[in-house]
């Protein structure tokens, strides 16, 4: 059931991806709606905004393969953060999963 969960995660339009600039940010709950508030509509900052869960590690790996730096905006007990905390995850270093 997991790898069926994985790939829906990644298909669905609720979880979000826009590339832009060389800067990311993975956001999720409410406060996805303060960093969209405080970047308005004009900012060069590439965003996955996730809502649903298992997380969406293909969008994740486009981000961090586009992105020298990315910032994780959640509330509550860091899940996105401690899932991609590690040298596999880090931007610039063309990983494969």
């Amino acid at each position: 059931m997991q790898p069926v969960l994985r790939e829906w995660s990644d298909k669905t339009p609720h979880n979000t991806l826009a590339l832009a600039g060389g800067r990311g940010v993975i956001m999720s709950g409410l406060a996805g709606n303060y960093v969209r508030e405080v970047l308005g509509h004009q900012h060069d900052y590439s965003i996955l905004r996730v809502t649903t869960y298992p997380l969406p590690l293909e969008k994740v790996r486009a981000l961090v393969d586009h992105c020298d730096e990315i910032f994780v905006i959640e509330e509550g007990y860091p899940v996105i953060e401690k899932r991609l905390n590690g040298p596999a995850w880090s931007p610039g270093q063309g990983h494969t999963r």
